[in-house]
């Protein structure tokens, strides 16, 4: 109950993000006839119209779908319990795409894409059926770039943000001399928080940079630590390392965070999730839900 009610939330939070701005029957024609100005929309939607409270539980929906997910694949679950979860899963994973076609994040169709290809290549067998749906979610990836590119295509897009990005990570080597200390990456969600209650902090930037934009994590974890940042690496293999442990183990609290610690690692070589507090927010979210998770002694062991 909990889950379709995260999901509805942030399902409606989406479309009265855009809806601040423009009339959602007004977007969807424009996004669906290739009309120009979508992100301006979205830019504006952005910094202006419903609360930053608000537009946070945009990502209760992806919350919802990597913590069931986990619970589906690592737990053997009772077929009554089953079909309940798998309706939960399909409900969030059609909320996660009316949250794409709105907010035309690219980043929560590679979370979806994540847990399929985890669950479906690496846990069973390759079939016929989940390559059809990869190509559909290509087609659906393909259809979000070129409306964010105006025009361009994925691959077009990929090969230009892996190119300047390995030139914009070079000159942060080679240039950075003021760093942040963890505010352009672990710490970023707090300056936000800072900023909602008026305080004031300038996190140091790029100081030279071909497309700001394009950076990596391991970009912005340099703008913070400089060369002990390479440190910070080992560390973050300690804490993934622990906590697949943990979740093959069937810790519930391990195993709820297990997608969403994964859906962090993979955008750190494009957009780093972390950095938003939305990402911390979805964290929060599995902690809350595990409150509401009860198995029973039959069907708490590994598959």
């Amino acid at each position: 109950v909990c889950g379709y009610i995260f999901s509805i939330v942030g399902t409606v939070t989406s479309i009265a993000t855009i809806g601040s701005i423009i009339s959602p029957q007004e977007y969807l024609r424009l996004l669906f006839s290739g009309g120009s100005g979508l992100m301006d929309i979205r830019h504006k939607s952005g910094s202006e119209g419903l609360s930053g409270i608000f537009k946070m539980m945009n990502y209760f929906p992806l919350g919802v779908f990597l913590i069931s997910s986990a619970f589906n694949i690592f737990y053997k679950i009772n077929n009554d319990d089953k079909q309940k979860l798998n309706r939960l899963i399909i409900f969030a994973t059609i909320s996660c795409i009316i949250k794409v076609f709105f907010s035309l994040d690219r980043l929560t169709i590679l979370a979806i894409v994540l847990v399929f290809f985890y669950q479906n290549f690496l846990v069973r067998k390759i079939k016929l059926k989940y390559i059809l749906f990869l190509i559909l979610i290509f087609v659906l990836l393909s259809f979000i770039t070129a409306s964010r590119m105006n025009g361009s295509g994925i691959i077009a897009f990929l090969i230009n943000y892996f190119k300047l990005s390995i030139v914009n990570f070079e000159m942060v080597i080679e240039n950075q001399k003021i760093f942040s200390y963890g505010f352009n990456t672990f710490l970023s969600p707090l300056w936000f928080i800072m900023k909602f209650f008026g305080i004031n902090y300038d996190i140091p930037e790029p100081e030279v940079w071909v497309w700001n934009p394009a950076q990596y994590f391991a970009s912005y974890l340099y703008m913070d630590f400089g060369i002990f940042s390479f440190f910070i690496f080992l560390i973050i293999g300690y804490i993934v390392r622990k906590i697949q442990v943990k979740t093959l183990l069937g810790n519930l609290r391990y195993t709820s965070i297990y997608f969403i610690i994964l859906f962090a690692l993979v955008t750190f070589i494009s957009v780093p999730i972390l950095r938003a507090v939305e990402y911390w927010v979805m964290l929060v979210l599995s902690t809350f839900l595990c409150r509401f998770v009860k198995f029973s002694q039959v069907n708490t062991f590994l598959k």
